[in-house]
């Protein structure tokens, strides 16, 4: 179905029209009718995790020193760290004990071998152990953790689709002998150990 929009008619709007009319209706007959906000409903379940909430039992100097020890010592952002200390009830020697347990996963991949897992992702789709061949230094296990964190986000950040565009964005020199075979394809230099 092609939608058109048209002015309405004023002067035959008590015609009766058909399914297939897709004129936008204009008046207050064609409103919604928008039920009043109680605000007495702040209590509703809505299946939220609480990692943080605010309290009084710890001052803000101790917060801020405590948030700076998880940063340095353990790489946590303030989110984690906020959380930590809620689960032990607000008890900074008891969250600090608990960090000792809980350390959050870095990100240990370079660019060049988040580019190369997209290439060998492509050609091999999920044969890790193919695609190990090209990432000889990264385990299996490494790979598929890096998959399943990799395939929630792809679709916004894929270094292929970023360098492609970025390709089309540069324009080449005319006058340059090289072919076009040669033009499309994309080297990546890495680092040798």
């Amino acid at each position: 179905m092609k939608l058109t929009l048209t002015p309405s008619k004023k002067a035959n709007e008590n015609d009766i029209t058909s399914d297939n009319d897709v004129r936008i209706h204009e008046g207050s007959s064609y409103q919604a009718n928008i039920p009043a906000i109680n605000l007495t409903l702040s209590g509703i379940d809505h299946d939220a995790i609480l990692f943080w909430k605010p309290t009084d039992l710890i001052n803000e100097n101790d917060l801020s020193e405590y948030i700076d020890y998880a940063r340095r010592k353990h790489r946590m952002n303030e989110e984690q760290a906020l959380a930590i200390l809620q689960i032990c009830k607000y008890k900074i020697a008891t969250s600090k004990l608990l960090m000792e347990e809980y350390t959050p996963e870095t990100d240990e991949w370079t660019v060049e071998e988040k580019f190369l897992f997209e290439q060998a992702y492509k050609f091999y789709g999920k044969t890790f152990s193919r695609i190990r061949q090209m990432l000889p230094e990264k385990s299996i296990a490494e790979l598929v953790r890096y998959y399943y964190s990799w395939k929630k986000t792809r679709l916004y950040k894929s270094l292929m689709d970023k360098h492609e565009k970025q390709c089309q964005l540069m324009p080449y020199d005319e006058g340059d002998e090289s072919d076009d075979e040669e033009r499309n394809t994309t080297s990546v230099s890495l680092p040798t150990k």
